[in-house]
């Protein structure tokens, strides 16, 4: 995790309190993903003391980090994992989002991978956490093409992913009223890094740059996103596990950029030409989430522009490949 070294030397790394975070037991579940990893690593310099659900057999070794082998689809499975650990928060980041390429996802396959193993979670390590965080999305939201939309919008016509994101919420919130817990959502605007799945914009148009592929833009590319760096998601998570404040907060990085800026930038970065089809055949929607409230009640300040973010990748990347 030696790359992982650059986390520190970001200004919200200082703020977190080490001796209030340090020995608070958390249960992560989705601690091996994208995201989670880096969550983990953050966590272990901490010295919280962690425990992370999973079905991997090939985990990286951390200190303070316990792997439980388990499956969140299995809730038989779950039960005879339970530790009797009364966890001072529980982060749940698990999610399936198709690769692109695979067959599109419906309503069912959504309920199936998404909603359904939250589901399990919550029935059986609900009453042993004293504080719940659910990793939602601004997918749950669906159309918004209001510019800076606030947490309390109407979800209009979600993807199925999100209609599921949604639908945990609730559950979230239901289930926290009821055991009288503090709960927070945090709706991640479009997450992205180094080695990320090839299923949103970024990381597709990094592998067209790289292997000379066509990229189809079925709009003009003007339309507008906040892009969150990986490592501001994280920050999110710490915030919110010694804040333990409750309600919804939308999280998004600092800088707002059109689809054919984000594809001039990585041009410019990894010093080649997109080979871009511009067919415009609808019209594209802009999706800008206001952070004011997290940055209000959680402190929160994302610190990595998007130019920013994509130099990081590049650099990870060519480290790895050095």
């Amino acid at each position: 995790m030696q790359n992982d070294m650059r986390l520190l030397n970001y200004k919200w790394t200082k703020d977190i309190d080490k001796v209030e975070m340090a020995g608070k037991r958390i249960l992560v579940a989705g601690g091996t993903g994208f995201i989670g990893k880096r969550l983990l690593w953050i966590l272990s310099y901490l010295n919280a003391e962690v425990y992370v659900i999973t079905r991997r057999s090939d985990c990286i070794k951390m200190k303070n980090i316990t792997y439980i082998k388990g499956d969140l689809k299995n809730p038989e499975e779950l039960k005879k994992i339970r530790t009797g650990i009364r966890y001072d928060a529980a982060v749940y980041m698990a999610a399936n989002i198709p690769l692109r390429g695979e067959k599109k996802e419906t309503l069912f396959d959504a309920k199936r991978t998404t909603l359904d193993p939250y589901l399990n979670f919550l029935e059986v390590f609900g009453e042993e956490v004293k504080q719940l965080i659910y990793i939602s999305s601004i997918d749950a939201i669906g159309h918004c093409g209001q510019e800076g939309y606030k947490e309390d919008v109407f979800p209009d016509n979600p993807t199925p992913y999100g209609l599921a994101k949604y639908t945990g919420e609730l559950y979230t919130k239901s289930l926290a009223d009821g055991l009288g817990i503090p709960y927070s959502i945090l709706r991640f605007s479009q997450v992205y890094g180094s080695n990320e799945p090839v299923v949103r914009i970024i990381p597709i148009l990094k592998e067209c740059l790289l292997e000379n592929k066509k990229f189809s833009l079925i709009t003009s590319g003007e339309e507008k996103r906040r892009y969150l760096y990986i490592d501001d998601a994280v920050q999110a998570v710490c915030r919110m596990i010694v804040k333990k404040e409750t309600g919804v907060f939308n999280i998004a990085g600092p800088d707002t950029v059109s689809i054919m800026e984000l594809i001039r930038l990585m041009e410019n970065i990894w010093k080649k030409n997109l080979d871009l089809e511009v067919k415009c055949v609808k019209a594209g929607e802009d999706n800008i989430p206001s952070v004011e409230k997290a940055e209000r009640i959680l402190d929160y300040h994302p610190e990595v522009s998007v130019e920013e973010g994509l130099l990081k990748i590049k650099e990870e990347e060519n480290a790895l490949l050095g």
